[in-house]
């Protein structure tokens, strides 16, 4: 009987402790060299992956681009800075993903959804060169 109060005892303090806390991670950016596309091409690559999955788009200039995703009550903002040779994925602000700036960290959500947004824009620039 001891014996499975402990493991009982051991079990709530692991779910109190491991569970009920957000998981922070390091805030990813994205800086990515490319070739063989132009400017135009490298823009259109970004505004249609951004926008299919779901983040929605602002140009603020010929080379930058700002993006917005809002799902379940979070969100976040990132600038997408381009040229014909490389583009750049960068933190601007978000709410609900503990965004901790001294330590650099944010919820998986974040690194999430950039990870799926740089991949959109990478398959978007192969169909591009072709």
């Amino acid at each position: 009987m001891k014996k499975i109060i402990f493991v009982f005892m051991a079990m709530l303090m692991s779910i109190s402790i491991f569970g009920c806390s957000a998981r922070s991670y390091y805030m990813q950016e994205v800086h990515e060299s490319i070739t063989g596309v132009s400017q135009a091409d490298v823009r259109k690559s970004v505004i249609l992956a951004a926008e299919d999955l779901g983040w929605q788009t602002q140009e603020v200039n010929g080379n930058l681009v700002k993006a917005t995703i809002t799902r379940k009550g979070y969100n976040a903002t990132v600038n997408i800075n381009y040229s014909k040779s490389s583009y750049d994925i960068t933190y601007v602000s978000s709410e609900g993903l503990n965004y901790d700036p001294d330590k650099k960290t944010i919820h998986g959500t974040y690194n999430r959804w950039l990870d799926n947004l740089n991949r959109e824009i990478k398959r978007n620039l192969v169909k591009a060169k072709f």
